[in-house]
Parts: C-alpha cells; sequence; structure tokens
C-alpha cells in the first residue's frame, strides 16, 4: 500500500540521514576550512596545547597533522574548524625562539649579554634576521628573571634552536661559573635555649 511506502521510505530516509550526518558535517566543514585559509598543508601548529606538528594533509572529512615524534594525529574537519590551535605559519615563515633562565642578582649581567649574543651564533638553525639579544624581564630580591633570543626560518627550525641556546648556555654558565638556579636569602636562625625540662635534668645529674 501506498501509506506503507511512504513509511518505509521516510524511515529510510531518517536513518540514512543520521548515518550520514558526520559524514556531512565533516566534508562541508572541510570546505570551510579549504576556503577560510586557516590551515594549510606544511603549517606548522599547537592543537589543544599539547599537540605540536606539521598538517600533513587536508582530506574531505579529516585534517592529519604529523606529531614531533611523528605520530600522525587525526583530527575530523567538523572538530578541526572549532577547536583554538595557534598556527606558527599563518603569515609570517620565521619566528624568534627565547629561552627563558634566572640568574643571581650579584652576576656580571655584561658577561651573560655577551654568551647570550654569542651562543646563539654557534647553532645552525639560527639565521641573522637581528643580532641575538638578551632581554631582562623580571627583577627579584633573590633572583633575575632573563630572556635569551634569536631569529630561526621556520617553527621546527626555531625548536632545535632553543635546543642548541639551552645547551650553549648551559656549559657556558658552568664555564664561567654563573648559577642559573632560584636564589633565596638565608638568615642564620638564632640559636633557641634549651628547654627547661632539659635544663633541670642536667642539673640534677650534676647534683
Amino acid at each position: 500500500p501506498a501509506a506503507l511506502v511512504s513509511f518505509f521510505l521516510g524511515a529510510m530516509t531518517l536513518i540514512i540521514g543520521t548515518a550520514a550526518k558526520p559524514a556531512i558535517e565533516n566534508f562541508i566543514s572541510g570546505v570551510v576550512l579549504a576556503f577560510s585559509r586557516t590551515i594549510n598543508i606544511g603549517d606548522t601548529v599547537l592543537i589543544d596545547q599539547t599537540h605540536y606538528g606539521t598538517i600533513e594533509d587536508l582530506g574531505y572529512t579529516h585534517c592529519v597533522v604529523r606529531i614531533w615524534d611523528w605520530r600522525r594525529y587525526i583530527i575530523p574537519n567538523s572538530e578541526m574548524l572549532t577547536k583554538s590551535f595557534l598556527n606558527y605559519s599563518l603569515h609570517d615563515s620565521f619566528l624568534i625562539a627565547y629561552v627563558e633562565f634566572r640568574v643571581s642578582p650579584d652576576a656580571d649581567l655584561d658577561l651573560v649579554d655577551k654568551l647570550c649574543t654569542e651562543v646563539p651564533k654557534q647553532s645552525q638553525y639560527f639565521v641573522p634576521y637581528e643580532e641575538p639579544a638578551l632581554w631582562v624581564m623580571e627583577m627579584d630580591k633573590d633572583s633575575i628573571l632573563c630572556w635569551c633570543g634569536a631569529w630561526a626560518d621556520t617553527p621546527s627550525d626555531a625548536w632545535m634552536l632553543k635546543s642548541d641556546i639551552r645547551n650553549g648556555l648551559l656549559r657556558a654558565f658552568q664555564e664561567h661559573g654563573i648559577n642559573t638556579q632560584s636564589f633565596r636569602l638565608v638568615q642564620d636562625a638564632p640559636k633557641s635555649r634549651p628547654p627547661v625540662e632539659a635544663s633541670y635534668r642536667r642539673t640534677k645529674v650534676q647534683e
């Protein structure tokens, strides 16, 4: 009967539509991502503050991110469209790499400045857009917070440059006796009197 056929077709349409909804959403989201150009193949991104990698593929339904350890993080396009992520390659391919450290308030800042200028230049990932620089970010009574910054061509090169800067600065600081730990002024505590009970016992023993 026509009523049964209509019911059957309606039920099948509902089932197929429900099953195909994720695929349709991902396809439409993929089209939106392609035209918005917020991400492109080869871009370096940071997703969910944990997954740092390179966009390897933008498919019709999924986005493939090659993580730093060469695993693949696959994200549906519908989720990628709604996620907040950091794109390091959206406008500029080069960026500044900086390393944060602390030194003692009585450290020789001229020497620290000299080392922060020389050490980044020893890395193959450094590019001379500008000279490396030392920035004093905070001045506390116990320590001085410093940044050593230098330029790199790509986000991946910046990651390697920061590793080279850390290794080089640690060796240079050890060689020149510059302490990079947090400092705390420690005063000698006043000597307390022995407890009354202990003093009484010593008196009794002497008697």
